[in-house]
């Protein structure tokens, strides 16, 4: 049994079905009454029942207008005593339109019976997620990588959350933490902290608006160096990369809980200019965003972040203009919440309806506790001091000391007209600015050799890890040593440069080009 299947065995399996009882021929009868009350020659050619509606195709008589089968919805509701009675005038692709009428009983859509389908089972997509169940019985797989983003919207309560814990399943059971790296952002706090302890994440769950924006500059950071070693190695995109060295570049998802809380909070126009960054451009080396609001709205989603995520997701709204946001039509309006939604693919042609998965609190932890029993205690990098971050300091340092120096001279010499003063305290700050390195020599040469010896002795402790357990795999150190994702592809990466270990195969395993320790540690540059 493999890790995937052993996984899915932890989730539940469906009852039985509910019962129609007939009322489909009663909806039918009141469909077709409320149409020969209008005189309207429309006729239903099948009907059925999904999840949460039943569904009538009806195909309108010879010279009828669709705009008058239009005007009569709010009689139809009426008639079927249902407020969220949904038409689409026509269907895609076909001649024929539909009536979606609420069912009184709704029926689940289990994660289990999802994960055990045969669209799974043949699914070849590189980042799978399984979104749930089609009004036509189909179980619709995104792939992720493909998309290339996803963005989801609808109120509070109508099923957001769940779908991103199935987008997460679905990740976990066809990935390992080797080649897929999470990065979780949780305006909310409690929404993401079941996961973490996960073996998947790149950090810790964010939840501060400072640490976003630390995280956005670092994938910002990580982007243009995968596009450095993509120009080096001369591939387009990861898949050719990953092919020509098994996992050089590990796919990394990014996900946001609730990006309205971060507008909010956090430096709005810096989170902006980062995200669409990052949206735009990081498909080709393996990055893609997952983004969810409950507040579809101009001022939580910028035009140049919509026009990055083709893909999207509608949930119920509270509004026809959210509907509009999100899909560029109404409909989201009229959805019955608990995971019914709208979805548009990256094609955008055709906007599906379907019930998304479910799976309980407690199937959710087992799979996380068995997760993290499968990979060990793999810990996540802690958050960096970006560069951008350390020019945004040195901004605000620059600001001070014209500030400073302009009090001293306007304290000093008044003689002194305000255009020299402006000139003298700007000179003075640049001045400072461009020797500040040289400045602060002794502190930070000395705080690089602590950080040098300490990376000596973690290298040397890997070394002796790898040559006697003869395991030369970075998810091993990382385990073995706590250590992060990054920090254990360098260890690695090192022992490659002195001649402890072989590139990698075609297969991703390396071979160990040395017999003892002793041996080992001789190739490493000796310390001072």
């Amino acid at each position: 049994m493999t890790h995937e299947d052993e996984l899915i065995e932890l989730l539940a399996t469906a009852t039985k079905e509910v019962q129609d009882d007939g009322i489909l021929e009663q909806q039918r009868a009141s469909i077709e009454k409320v149409f020969r009350d209008f005189g309207l020659q429309g006729k239903i050619i099948r009907s059925y029942s999904a999840p949460q509606v039943n569904c009538f195709d009806f195909a309108p008589g010879a010279g009828e207008k669709l705009f008058a089968y239009k005007k009569i919805i709010a009689n139809m509701r009426a008639e079927l005593r249902e407020m969220s009675v949904r038409m689409l005038l026509p269907m895609p692709g076909t001649d024929e339109c539909r009536l979606e009428v609420p069912k009184a009983q709704r029926s689940f859509v289990l994660a289990g019976d999802l994960f055990r389908s045969q669209e799974w089972h043949d699914s070849q997509a590189t980042l799978p997620l399984m979104l749930g169940k089609a009004i036509d019985g189909k179980n619709i797989i995104l792939d992720l990588a493909k998309a290339p983003h996803l963005l989801i919207g609808g109120t509070t309560g109508c099923g957001k959350s769940v779908l991103l814990d199935q987008c997460l399943l679905s990740l976990m059971l066809r990935h390992s933490p080797d080649d897929l790296k999470l990065v979780l952002f949780d305006p909310m706090v409690v929404e993401f902290q079941k996961y973490k302890d996960l073996p998947y994440l790149q950090f810790p769950v964010i939840t501060a608006p400072e640490d976003m924006l630390r995280a956005l500059e670092w994938l910002k950071e990580e982007m243009d160096r995968r596009y450095k070693v993509l120009a080096e190695a001369t591939c387009k995109n990861i898949r050719a990369i990953n092919e020509q060295k098994p996992g050089s570049l590990p796919y990394i998802v990014v996900i946001f809980n609730e990006l309205a809380d971060y507008c909010l909070e956090a430096a709005r126009s810096q989170m902006e200019t980062l995200l669409s960054q990052l949206c735009a451009k990081s498909r080709a080396v393996g990055m893609h965003f997952i983004i969810s609001t409950q507040r579809p709205d101009s001022g939580v989603l910028p035009g140049i972040l919509l026009a990055n995520c083709p893909t999207r997701i509608a949930f119920m709204t509270a509004e026809r203009n959210a509907s509009q946001l999100i899909l560029g039509t109404d409909g989201a309006q009229d959805l019955l919440g608990f995971g019914d939604m709208l979805f548009i693919g990256p094609g955008g042609d055709e906007i599906k309806r379907i019930q998304g998965g479910y799976a309980d609190v407690n199937e959710t932890a087992r799979i996380i506790e068995r997760v993290t029993s499968i990979y060990g205690d793999m810990k996540p990098n802690a958050l960096p001091h970006t560069h951008c971050r350390e020019r945004n300091q040195i901004n605000v340092i620059h600001g001070k000391l014209v500030n400073i120096v302009r009090d001293v001279l306007e304290g000093n010499l008044n003689w002194l007209k305000d255009n020299i003063i402006d000139d003298t305290c700007n000179e003075i700050a640049d001045a400072i600015i461009e020797n500040w390195d040289e400045l602060q020599w002794h502190e930070d040469s000395s705080k690089t050799n602590a950080e040098s010896n300490d990376d000596s002795k973690l290298l040397m402790k890997a070394v002796q890890i790898v040559i006697e357990s003869r395991r030369p795999s970075t998810s091993y150190i990382q385990r073995m040593l706590g250590i992060g994702y990054n920090k254990a592809c360098h260890l690695i990466e090192a022992m490659e440069k002195y001649g402890i270990l072989s590139q990698p195969r075609r297969t991703g395993e390396r071979r160990i080009l040395v017999e003892s320790v002793e041996e080992a540690l001789s190739c490493l540059p000796k310390q001072n």
